[in-house]
Formats: structure tokens, C-alpha cells, sequence
């Protein structure tokens, strides 16, 4: 165990990239247990950043930080490095706003509800995260890495829900076989949720790389320089909540106005719509204002 832990620890030392957290050294306590020494993230976790109803947080910022994951997966990808366990907890968040990716395996607070033990698995796993191949086979890829990422932006576009919150971790897998998919976050504009469905393609060959994820979320930024303005308030119609860790939960309480085409409740994604999100996704396309307009909740 001491050694995997050196030798993992030696590789993320080599990390150089703006949006991976490298290791600053390496040293052992009293009883000879390595420990590894890692920068300061005065933000702590990205899962807990997002959650935090004190900050005004719009759908705009939210896409930046998913962008910084998808630079930095992109780098990881690049050196054949597979994460295995990418989610909004595993991301850090620097004094500055700014996101790495974290978490290699060295240290994991095992959360009940977010790890559980596959039949064929003798460690906890994340469930909720994994693409159906590790569900069904225990193979982990970047592709697989993919999966994860989509989940973790459908995480990011509910301010740190669980996804499939209504299933218990032994009924996740089975549902995930039989298609089932996160459903499109209340303020989730469509091409965002057409990225988080490429992401849950069944077939791993068939998901975008992260350099397409990256290409696609930094259109979408580009293109919708509306976006920023539009939404700046939206922190006004946070205020009016006292307590909240999610918008999903905002949206529950009150009458909203949804992107177009979708439903505050849309149903489970279907996996035999995958084809037409495949051909959706990776389209240069005039992002429409009202889609990715964020409305406002009655004050």
C-alpha cells in the first residue's frame, strides 16, 4: 500500500499544468507512513465552493470552472494519466477562483452515499460516477474519465446536487444499464446538456475526447458574451434564499422560466437518443440568447 502510494505520489509530482494539482513534496510522520505535501486551496473542494449559498454564482461562472477541468483532463489525457475518480469533490479551488483537477487515489474521504462496493470490486467505488463499462466490467479509460466529467458538469450546473438522488447506490448501476441518465438541470441551457449527454454515449469509442469538450464548453463561453450580462443579477434572486445548496432547489419553490425546449422535470435521458445527440454535438451553431438565458425568480 506504502508503495503504491510513493509511486503514485512520485507521478503527480511530475504534473506541470495550470489546472492539475501538483505534489510539493513528499515526507513521513513519526511512525514512518508517507505523507505527501500539497499546495494550500483556500477554497477547499469545488463540490463545497458551489454549495455555498453566500456566493452569487451564475451559470456563466459555472461553465468557466468546468472549462478549467476539461483544460486540465485534457493535459492528464495527454500523458495517458486515467483519473478513475473524476468529480466535483476531487477538484480543488485556489484563493483566485481557480480550478484543478485533484484526487489521484492518495487520500478519499469515503462518503456513503457517494462510494459503494461493486460485487465484483473489493474497494469502494463511485457509483454515481462510473461510465457503464466500469459498471458492468471494471475497465477504466479516458473515455471512461469522459463519462465522469459529464457528470461532474451536470454536478456544477446544480450547484453540487447527487446525481440519481432518488436511486440507492446498489440500484445505480442496474438503472444506468438499462439507459438512464442524469435529467437536464432546471437552468442547464440545451447545448450544455447535449455535452453532458456525449459524455454517457454507451459505447466509450463513440464520447468526445477532452480536447472536443474543451473546444465545445470554450464556444459556448465565446459565443454567449451575452450570457455574463444577462445573468449578473441572478445573485439578486439568490439573496431571497436563505438557505440552499442547489438552484434545482430554488426552482422547486417558485415558478421558473426554463431554457427553450426543456422542462423544469425532464425524465430520465434515454440512451436510444444517443445517435441524435452524437450528431447535435461538435456543431458550430448560433447559440440562441434566450437558451442560454438565465430568468430571474420573482422578487
Amino acid at each position: 500500500m506504502a508503495e503504491l502510494f510513493l509511486r503514485e505520489a512520485a507521478l503527480m509530482k511530475g504534473f506541470k499544468h495550470a489546472h492539475v494539482l501538483g505534489v510539493i513534496g513528499l515526507t513521513f510522520d513519526p511512525d514512518g507512513s508517507p505523507m505527501v505535501i500539497l499546495p494550500y486551496m483556500a477554497n477547499g473542494d469545488m463540490r463545497n465552493y458551489i454549495m455555498n449559498s453566500q456566493l452569487h454564482i451564475t451559470v456563466y461562472e459555472l461553465l468557466k470552472m468546468s472549462l478549467q477541468v476539461a483544460y486540465g483532463m485534457v493535459y492528464l489525457s495527454n500523458i495517458r494519466f486515467v483519473h478513475r475518480d473524476l468529480a466535483a469533490r476531487n477538484c480543488m479551488v485556489d484563493e483566485r477562483g481557480v480550478v484543478k483537477v485533484a484526487d489521484f487515489g492518495l487520500s478519499r474521504e469515503l462518503m456513503v452515499r457517494d462510494y459503494y462496493r461493486l460485487c465484483h470490486n473489493k474497494t469502494p467505488v463511485p457509483v454515481r460516477w462510473m461510465a457503464l463499462e466500469c459498471l458492468e466490467a471494471n475497465v477504466f479509460t479516458t473515455m471512461s474519465d469522459v463519462w465522469s466529467f459529464g457528470i461532474l458538469l451536470w454536478e456544477l450546473l446544480t450547484r453540487g446536487s447527487v446525481p440519481y438522488t432518488d436511486l440507492e447506490n446498489w440500484e445505480v448501476a442496474s438503472s444506468v444499464q438499462k439507459g438512464a441518465r442524469p435529467s437536464q438541470p432546471s437552468y442547464c441551457p440545451d447545448c450544455v446538456y447535449v455535452i453532458m449527454q456525449s459524455c454517457w454515449n454507451s459505447d466509450p469509442n463513440r464520447r468526445p475526447n477532452f480536447q472536443q469538450l474543451a473546444d465545445e464548453i470554450e464556444s459556448i463561453i465565446q459565443s454567449a458574451s451575452v450570457l455574463e450580462k444577462s445573468i449578473q443579477s441572478a445573485s439578486t434572486a439568490e439573496k431571497i434564499v436563505q438557505s440552499t445548496s442547489t438552484i434545482e432547489k430554488i426552482v422547486q419553490s417558485s415558478t421558473c422560466s426554463t431554457p427553450t425546449g426543456a422542462s423544469c422535470r425532464s425524465p430520465l435521458y434515454d440512451s436510444s437518443s444517443e445517435n441524435n445527440v452524437l450528431n447535435t454535438f461538435g456543431r458550430k451553431k448560433k447559440i440562441d440568447r434566450d437558451e442560454l438565458e438565465l430568468k430571474l425568480l420573482p422578487e
